[in-house]
């Protein structure tokens, strides 16, 4: 852990954590925020949620720096999808 952020390293990968509501599509609205601005998924995982049955957290790693203006314009939209979004590291 240092004062400053590492140097940038090309090509770049973001991971992410985020929830998203118990409702048909949910999962596909926020994926389409990354989709629709041709950010390439590498991973994507989901765990239950304890004592939450049927709700999930959801794991992804994608192309791209949060710096990035796609990538923030997504960030952006995927707040609007999710009921919690963490920027895991870029």
């Amino acid at each position: 852990l240092g004062a400053a952020d590492p140097p940038r390293r090309d090509p770049s990968k973001t991971s992410i954590i985020f929830t998203t509501r118990h409702t048909p599509g949910a999962l596909y609205e926020v994926l389409g925020e990354l989709a629709n601005r041709g950010i390439n998924l590498t991973k994507i995982e989901s765990r239950p949620r304890r004592n939450r049955p049927w709700h999930y957290l959801f794991y992804v790693d994608f192309e791209g720096h949060e710096a990035d203006s796609d990538v923030r314009e997504a960030m952006l939209g995927i707040l609007k999808h999710a009921s919690f979004l963490k920027v895991l590291g870029s």
